[in-house]
C-alpha cells in the first residue's frame, strides 16, 4: 500500500504564514507551528489536498480495510506546536489518532483509553480491558479533550472567562505514540454544528534509538538507589532495596502509582509484569505508555509469548519466574524440591533455575511451597527482577 505527500505539499505548508500562541507571544514561534483560531475560524487555511492510507478500528475492535484517504492536511514538523485558541466549555471535540510504526505505508488507528485516571495508549490497537474506558474515537467535552492533550505534554490556559488556549507539540505528541502520527479532529458547538475540522501529521520521530551501542565496558553502573518516599513501603520489607532500585533505574523499571504510594501488594497483568521485564533487560524505554507496545513486540520476538496471549490476565509466580527465565534465555539448573510444583509442569525448569540463582525461595521452603498459582504482586515482581540482575541481591549472594 503506497502513502503520498508531494513534494509542493510539503513546501507549502513549511511556508505558510504562521500564529503566535497566547502563552508564547514574548518568545520565537518554532518553525512549522500553526494557531486555529476558534472564534474566527478559516476552514480554507487548514492546509491543501495530501493522500495517505489509513486502517480505522471498528466496534468489534478489529480493522476495517486500508482505504485511501484525501484531506485537507497540514504537516507539522519536528519542534512545531499546534494550538487551539478560543476553546470554549460549550464546545466538543471529536478526534482519532494514527500511526505507521511498522512502516508498512498505512496509518493505523490507535486507542486512548482511561486507565487508573489516567489518559495512556492502549496496550494492543484491537484489545483494551472492559474496565477502561475508551477516550478517543468519539466525541468528547472541551474539558476531556483539554485534560487528554495536557497528559499528552501539551499546554493550557484559560482566561478569567473560563476560553482555553490549548497547545501541542509535535515532539510531545509523537513521543506519547512511538512515532509520527496522525491526527483527524473537529471541533463542534451545541453537540452537532461544526466550527472547523483538520487533519495534522505530526512528523517529529520519538527518542531515537542509539546506532551506535557502546561497549559494555563503558556502560555506567545502575545509579545507587535512592529511597522514594513511599508510605506503604515499609523499613525493612523483604522488597524495600529492590522498590528503591527499580524507581531509581535509568530508565526505571517502574515508577510508583502515585508521588507517596507504591502499592507493594498490588497484583500485575501479564503485560505489566513483560513490560517491567523489558525495561531491565533492554535497558531503554521509560516508564510510560509507549513501552506496553514495545514490551509486547519484543517477548513475542523472543518466543516469550505466543499469539494467543492475554495482556489483561493477572500473572501468576509461575509465569513470572517463566518469563525472567525465557529473557534469560532458558538456562538449565539443578532440580527444586517444591511439592507443589509438578516435574512435567511447562514453568518447573523455570522454578529451578529461579531458586538455583537466589531469585526465589518460595512462599514456604521448609513447607514446600512455591505457590505457583498466587498471582505475583508490584512487591514481588520487582525482587525478582531485581535480584536476576543485580547478582549482589541474590538470596545466595555473599553478603
Amino acid at each position: 500500500m503506497k502513502k503520498r505527500f508531494s513534494a509542493l505539499f510539503l513546501a507549502l505548508v513549511m511556508c505558510l504564514g504562521l500564529a503566535v500562541p497566547a502563552f508564547a507571544a514574548d518568545s520565537e514561534v518554532p518553525e512549522g507551528s500553526y494557531t486555529v483560531d476558534l472564534d474566527k475560524p478559516d476552514p480554507t487555511e487548514m492546509g491543501v489536498d495530501g493522500e495517505y492510507m489509513v486502517r480505522y478500528l471498528n466496534t468489534s475492535r478489529s480493522y476495517d480495510e486500508a482505504t485511501s484517504r484525501v484531506d485537507a492536511t497540514r504537516i507539522l514538523p519536528q519542534g512545531s506546536e499546534f494550538t487551539w485558541t478560543g476553546l470554549r466549555s460549550s464546545h466538543n471535540v471529536y478526534f482519532r489518532f494514527f500511526t505507521d510504526l511498522d512502516k508498512d505505508g498505512t496509518y493505523d488507528e490507535r486507542l486512548v483509553v482511561k486507565e487508573s485516571g489516567k489518559n495512556v495508549l492502549a496496550p494492543y490497537e484491537e484489545k483494551y480491558a472492559s474496565s477502561l474506558t475508551q477516550v478517543s474515537g468519539k466525541s468528547q467535552s472541551a474539558g476531556t479533550f483539554a485534560t487528554m492533550v495536557e497528559e499528552m505534554g501539551g499546554k493550557l490556559e484559560k482566561d478569567s472567562s473560563g476560553v482555553m488556549t490549548l497547545s501541542i507539540s509535535s515532539d510531545s505528541l509523537c513521543e506519547f505514540f512511538g512515532g509520527a502520527t496522525l491526527f483527524e479532529w473537529g471541533v463542534m458547538k451545541n453537540g452537532s454544528t461544526v466550527v472547523i475540522k483538520g487533519t495534522m501529521l505530526f512528523t517529529a520521530e520519538a527518542k531515537p534509538e542509539e546506532t551506535d551501542k557502546p561497549d559494555e565496558t563503558d556502560k555506567p553502573d545502575d545509579p545507587e538507589p535512592t529511597a522514594p518516599a513511599f508510605t506503604d513501603v515499609e523499613e525493612g520489607a523483604y522488597y524495600e532495596d529492590a522498590v528503591k532500585w527499580a524507581v531509581a533505574h535509568t530508565p526505571a523499571v517502574t515508577n510508583g502509582t502515585s508521588e507517596t504510594t507504591f502499592e507493594p501488594d498490588a497484583t500485575c497483568t501479564q503485560l505489566q509484569i513483560l513490560t517491567f521485564l523489558y525495561r531491565a533487560a533492554q535497558d531503554k524505554g521509560e516508564a510510560s505508555a509507549i513501552d506496553l507496545i514495545s514490551a509486547g513486540k519484543w517477548a513475542m520476538g523472543k518466543g516469550i509469548i505466543g499469539e494467543d496471549f492475554d495482556e489483561n490476565k493477572d500473572c501468576t509466580r509461575a509465569t513470572a519466574v517463566s518469563y525472567i527465565w525465557q529473557a534469560f534465555d532458558k538456562p538449565e539448573a539443578d532440580k527444586s524440591e517444591f511439592k507443589d510444583v509438578a516435574e512435567d509442569a511447562d514453568y518447573a525448569a523455570a522454578v529451578d533455575w529461579a531458586v538455583a540463582n537466589g531469585i526465589t525461595n518460595g512462599t514456604d521452603l521448609e513447607a514446600g511451597e512455591f505457590s505457583p498459582d498466587d498471582t505475583c504482586t508490584r512487591g514481588q515482581i520487582v525482587t525478582f527482577l531485581h535480584r536476576a540482575y543485580v547478582e549482589e541481591a541474590r538470596l545466595n549472594a555473599e553478603k
